[in-house]
């Protein structure tokens, strides 16, 4: 099995492409108009901070301009891609109206249980608790597992959040209003899914 790269090591090879990127945008912007107002807003340092630092304030102001602006999300799309543990693409489904309530790929899985009381529980169980890529080394040496994971959720327009906490039986939850944005877009067939930590 091919260890993942660390996310210092991701995000160099993020900075490096960048510049890659920016010129294929550049491009595109030269033939269409886009409000350079917005264009100017975020610096590709900042759409990191939002990937790997989701739950400030900052960031989360941040995901609600990325959501406004094409670029932005095909930039974080490269850096969520980039530091991911855990990756899950669109889903074959009979219409994309069909809701997915649990998905399975290597080495993770993810359920949506409706609770009832127009909230939906989401669980994210991995598979592997001793070659998982949430687990921290502390200084002591012991190894524990991550308290926080997030998944990100892109859509055909935008991108949602969860994040997640570690409960006692080693599963990651959330609960989330039924109707949500972001449980909406969770169960949709044709939404990828990022899982970070």
């Amino acid at each position: 099995m091919m260890e993942k790269p660390s996310v210092d090591e991701a995000i160099f090879v993020a900075l490096q492409s960048f510049e890659e990127i920016n010129r294929d945008i550049l491009q595109n912007r030269s033939h269409s108009q886009p409000n350079t107002e917005l264009a100017a807003t975020l610096s590709f340092s900042d759409i990191v901070d939002c990937v790997c630092n989701p739950l400030s304030e900052t960031s989360q102001n941040r995901l609600k301009l990325i959501n406004t602006n094409l670029d932005y999300r095909r930039k974080y799309r490269f850096v969520v891609k980039q530091v991911a543990a855990f990756e899950s693409p669109e889903q074959l489904a009979a219409s994309t109206k069909e809701q997915i309530m649990s998905r399975q790929q290597d080495g993770f899985a993810i359920v949506v249980d409706d609770m009832g009381d127009g909230n939906v529980m989401v669980m994210l169980s991995l598979a592997n608790f001793a070659d998982s890529s949430s687990d921290i080394t502390e200084n002591d040496g012991a190894t524990k597992r991550s308290q926080k994971a997030h998944i990100h959720c892109e859509g055909q327009q935008n991108i949602e959040i969860i994040h997640m906490h570690l409960d006692d039986q080693g599963r990651y939850i959330a609960v989330l209003e039924q109707h949500s944005p972001a449980a909406s877009l969770l169960v949709k067939s044709d939404t990828h899914l990022y899982v970070t930590h």
